[in-house]
């Protein structure tokens, strides 16, 4: 069986909020993610079901496209722990044949680690605490006609699961995977703070970066360095330039240390 893992909001980004002149917590955000070939089959499983239930689901009636949301659905964590991630199948069906399926996950690891840092600053839709409801959206133009939800796996922050071994699995090397790439940011952080100057070495080092690196553009690394690069003065050597990069090598160690410590999962009984 193969498993293909795409990040599909890789984006490294300094979080705002619309209306609001502070910036919220800084860090690298990477929740949706979809699974080709999941091992999960589609069908409803109990198991997983009274743990993630589907409380609401909205189907789009607007011209579909590939960046618009065909569904969103609102789910809520039923269990007694919190719940660090999850994976579902879905469906469309028309005319009784399937239109259109696929396997979506979130995991809310990286934004857990910064709601850890400033907890008054926490983003909305962003953890699934007990009894706690988010929403999910599922991108695309194929599908069409009647939807149908399949929970297949629930990860908890004690470290214990629901579900396939095999996507706990991939889950786990996934962030640990993440945890390494946030090292290796954190070292090029730390070394631009204690240069000469801290923006030119961000800079060409995000270019370098650039020309090695695969993938879509915002899912590199380079992007962060340069935005952290963008966020210095001009001359990006003053006490506020050293004390911005401060600001986001501890922004990133907190989610590497939590990337670590959920990147290790024990089988629910």
């Amino acid at each position: 069986m193969r498993h293909a893992w795409l990040i599909l909001l890789g984006a490294a980004v300094a979080v705002t909020v619309p209306g609001q002149d502070h910036q919220l917590p800084t860090g690298i955000v990477i929740r949706d993610f979809s699974v080709t070939d999941s091992p999960c089959a589609y069908k409803h499983d109990s198991s997983v079901e009274k743990v993630l239930q589907t409380v609401r689901v909205v189907i789009s009636t607007a011209k579909p496209s590939r960046a618009s949301s065909v569904a969103t659905l609102e789910l809520r964590n039923n269990s007694v722990k919190t719940i660090t991630a999850y994976v579902f199948n879905y469906t469309f069906t028309h005319g009784g044949k399937t239109d259109y399926y696929g396997a979506l996950g979130e995991d809310f690891v990286y934004e857990m680690a910064m709601a850890k840092g400033s907890p008054e600053q926490t983003l909305p839709n962003s953890t699934l605490p007990p009894g706690g409801v988010v929403k999910q959206e599922i991108r695309g133009g194929r599908g069409h006609g009647q939807f149908e939800m399949y929970p297949c796996v629930v990860a908890f922050e004690d470290g214990t699961f629901i579900g396939p071994p095999s996507l706990s699995t991939f889950l786990t090397h996934m962030r640990a995977d993440n945890a390494k790439a946030f090292g290796a940011l954190i070292a090029d952080l730390r070394l631009a703070r204690d240069s000469v100057d801290p923006k030119a070495l961000l800079t060409n080092r995000a270019k370098q970066i650039k020309r090695i690196g695969k993938g879509r553009s915002d899912e590199e690394p380079y992007r962060y360095l340069e935005i952290v690069a963008s966020e210095l003065s001009p001359s990006g050597n003053t006490p506020l330039d050293r004390k911005i990069i401060t600001d986001h090598v501890s922004a990133l160690q907190a989610q590497q240390e939590m990337l670590v410590e959920q990147s290790t999962f024990g089988k629910t009984q």
